[in-house]
Formats: C-alpha cells, structure tokens, sequence
C-alpha cells in the first residue's frame, strides 16, 4: 500500500491496494483490518488513516461510521461479508451504548477470546466477532470454553495490532500467533466442558452459558425468546435480562484456568477414593473365631 499525493488538489490519495485481503463472513472489523494491513505490508496506521478510524478506542463499533461502499471505492474490497457483522453491532449499540458491558475489552482496546481448536482447524486465522461477545464463554463447535490469554506468556488477544512488528519486532504471520512472544494460540490444550465426571460443570452454569449463546442469536436476529410461550421479547427483552444479571458478564467467572484447577482437584479426589476402595478390598479378613 503506498501513497501518490497529486499535486493539483487536495485530497486523500488512494491506496495501491495488491491482492486484497477480503473480509469473512462473521470477522470482526478488528481482525480484518490487521489482516488486510499485513498482506499489504503496510503499518497498520496507515490503514486506519485511509478509512478515517482513531488509532484508539472501540475500533469495531467504528466500523459502523464507515460507508462501506465508499471504503469499497477507496480500498478496492468487497464488503459484502461484513454486512452481518454490522448489523450484528448495531443491534449492540442499541442494547449496550458503547459496548460498555457486553463487549470484551483490555486496557481500552478491544480484546477477544478465542478457541485453540478453531485455529488449528480453520485455512484462514481470523477472529469472528461473538469472540469479543462477554456472554460469548465456550465454542459450540468443538464444546470447549473459550481461551482468555497465551498459554505460553499469558498475553490477551487485543485488536487491531501491527502484526508486521509484533513479537517483539520480529513479526508474526497469522491472528492464531500471539502478539507478545510469537507462539501458535492453535496449540493450547482445550478446556472441555463435562457434563459429568471429575470438575463437571454445575447445572447452573450450564444454563449460564446457553443464556449467553442467546445473546449472539439475538444480536444477530433482533429476536429475543425467554419464556414458555415463546414470546419474542425483542432487544429490550434482552437488554431486560443483562441488567437483571441472567447473563455471564462477570468477566472472571467460569474462567478456563479456575475450571483447569477445579478439573485437576475433582481428578486427584476420585483418585484417592478409588484407591481407598481398592485398599480396603484387599485388605486382609481377621479369622479369630469370637
């Protein structure tokens, strides 16, 4: 990407812009502009300056500000794929002014969890919005909880970044590669939901966890079911439950590291009482007559 000022008027000249990277369908805003600045090779400042976007603050729910068309004409990319991502951020805007609550942030910047068996199986690294989604904690998919940090050097995942100087200058090539120390998010154990065994979830959290499911459905249909009837109760109704705390905001419950250590102590116990049992059933009969 590179720039060719014109000498007879005054505007922002447009990018040279080689085999762009387009959009996917459900990627955050965030994570397509870090992609696209890479396979530009340019600094992610200079992209941000073409579509008029702070270098700070909620860089997603900018987004919405843009013309897509208009960035369509500057940047040469279809935005088509982005459309239900927009419409999924407005719906937001209109429940959580400003994404205070439900939008997952780090020191201001946007901050997303992710699943560790999602990049190891997707051709593309990239980072779908409910990733950022608070209530958004476990991936459907593979029935894990989602990751909040680097196994390796415990760095959030934050949005947008400079992928070209990340790892401490050296560069990384792909979003399943931590920013701070460069090692593959891809390669993480999972942290499994159990429904039953050792450290098995409770039925509550459970529940927890399909409320905020809801939430994402929500967002992305405007349609918002919480009874028996199956009334739709709409965004208000969901913006109802958010403030009567039915959904999974606090951002350190159900962590995976707490659910790891709750597994770890379930296992040692059902050790030790296997072990007790076994002992016992070996343990010799007395043949004293009384």
């Amino acid at each position: 990407m590179s720039k060719h000022p014109s000498p007879h008027r005054k505007r922002r000249a447009k990018p040279d812009v080689v085999r762009a990277t387009l959009p996917l369908v459900s990627e955050a805003p965030s994570s397509w502009i870090t992609r696209f600045a890479l396979s530009q090779g340019a600094a992610l400042k200079e992209v941000l300056e073409h579509l008029r976007l702070a270098r700070t603050g909620n860089i997603d729910l900018q987004f919405l500000r843009l013309d897509l068309s208009a960035v369509e004409r500057t940047l040469g990319v279809s935005m088509v794929s982005m459309g239900p991502t927009v419409e999924l951020l407005k719906r937001l805007e209109r429940v959580d002014p400003g994404g205070r609550t439900l939008m997952f942030r780090h020191a201001g910047a946007g901050q997303f969890r992710y699943c560790p068996m999602c990049f190891a199986a997707s051709p593309i690294a990239f980072i779908p919005i409910e990733w950022r989604i608070v209530t958004w904690r476990f991936c459907p998919r593979h029935h894990c909880l989602l990751e909040t940090g680097c196994a390796e050097c415990g760095a959030a995942t934050v949005l947008p970044v400079d992928m070209i100087n990340a790892a401490k200058g050296v560069g990384v090539a792909h979003l399943k590669d931590c920013m701070r120390c460069g090692k593959s998010l891809a390669t993480r154990t999972p942290c499994l939901i159990k429904v039953a065994g050792p450290g098995a979830f409770q039925a509550s959290e459970l529940v927890m966890l399909s409320n905020g499911r809801a939430v994402l459905a929500t967002l992305l249909t405007g349609r918002f079911y919480a009874n028996e009837h199956g009334t739709d109760l709409g965004l208000r109704g969901l913006r109802s439950w958010v403030r009567r705390g039915l959904m999974p905001i606090a951002p350190d419950w159900l962590e995976p590291g707490s659910v790891r250590a709750r597994v770890r102590a379930g296992e040692v116990r059902a050790a030790r009482l296997a072990k007790g049992q076994e002992d016992a059933s070996i343990r010799p009969h007395s043949n004293e007559v009384t």
